[in-house]
């Protein structure tokens, strides 16, 4: 299994000249996507040294290729799977002389073009390139600059990342909400009662209502963890089955969040339906780490690049890519609306 960030397409109407076209907006990106060779995925290279099948630019810097395959659907063929591969130099040794070859390791990205659809899935494995973000720009750049010089259309493409903004997230889930998780682990914990005990010194006394709650924090973690036990604390509603109620003037649920803020821990949101969702609070949002992202079997990708593959089996596979990016869960309405987050 592997982990597939989820990202997000978006059109912008750069200029009067785009309304001509806007209404087929879909259809025209779809376009470039049609086979190898509707587009080349290209830019400029950071390492001269690196080997590519691309040409020098006006400016003489080397323009580095990234190879791609593409495979659409059979049932649906605006839902296309493209293969993408990065080019490494590795370091060899051969016949006692040190050498260099050239590697093409490959992510997977998942298209979803249907109608009022914009998702798109980008395989996470560093091995191939260091982060999603670095996939979503490459593409973004290249359709980007495609449907701009063809169509006067922009295009972005954003990562579908956790809400940073915890109290937003419990009103959006406030009617069915059934309890909050506050992760805890042994480093974040230690950090933060550094930087807690800083503060009580500076402050000239300690906040009697905080370190109440810090103090069962500390002892939670360090009993569990003497037990062998991973540890999250839940707060839910005294009686059983009724709607968890956050009030946010209260000191208790201000310092958890205060907490899960400072270590860069998640908080976890459960409905009454079994539906889960995390959040993070003030954190690093340029890291891919908080990227909402969804576990799927490559290797079912990888079979549908298989021609002898009969159409049966075929057909079974491609079911599961659909069941995959309908739990993408993203839709965007005709104005080009932004996700709630």
């Amino acid at each position: 299994m592997s982990k597939f960030a989820q990202y997000f397409l978006t059109y912008r109407d750069d200029n009067l000249f785009a309304r001509l076209e806007w209404e087929k907006r879909e259809d025209l990106l779809a376009s470039f996507l049609a086979d190898e060779d509707g587009i080349q995925f290209a830019d400029k290279s950071q390492n001269e040294s690196e080997a590519t099948d691309g040409n020098d630019d006006e400016s003489g810097q080397r323009i580095k290729i990234y190879h791609h395959r593409i495979y659409h659907l059979a049932e649906n063929e605006r839902i296309i799977v493209m293969r993408i591969a990065n080019v490494k130099i590795i370091p060899i040794e051969m016949d006692f002389k040190q050498k260099s070859v050239e590697h093409y390791p490959s992510v997977f990205v998942i298209f979803d073009t249907r109608p009022g659809c914009r998702r798109v899935a980008i395989q996470k494995l560093s091995a191939s390139f260091s982060n999603t973000d670095q996939v979503a720009k490459i593409i973004q750049k290249t359709l980007g600059e495609q449907m701009r010089m063809l169509h006067n259309i922009g295009i972005e493409m954003r990562a579908q990342r956790y809400p940073m903004d915890f109290y937003r997230l419990w009103r959006a889930q406030e009617h069915h909400t059934a309890r909050l998780r506050f992760h805890l682990d042994r480093e974040s914990v230690e950090s933060y009662r550094g930087r807690d005990a800083s503060k009580d010194k500076d402050a000239g006394r300690p906040d009697d209502r905080r370190e109440g709650v810090l103090s069962y924090i500390y002892g939670l973690e360090a009993s569990s963890r003497q037990c062998g036990y991973r540890t999250a604390l839940d707060v839910e509603p005294e009686k059983k089955g009724a709607t968890m109620y956050v009030d946010e003037d209260s000191d208790y649920i201000r310092n958890l969040v205060n907490y899960s803020a400072a270590t860069a821990t998640p908080i976890e949101l459960i409905t009454s339906d079994g539906g889960s969702f995390e959040c993070y609070i003030d954190t690093d949002m340029m890291s891919d780490d908080k990227i909402v992202c969804l576990e799927f079997e490559t290797s079912h990708l990888e079979m549908l690049f298989d021609t002898s593959l009969p159409e049966d089996v075929r057909k079974n596979y491609e079911s599961k890519v659909v069941e995959f990016v309908n739990g993408m869960k993203y839709v965007v309405d005709d104005k080009e609306k932004e996700v709630e987050r």
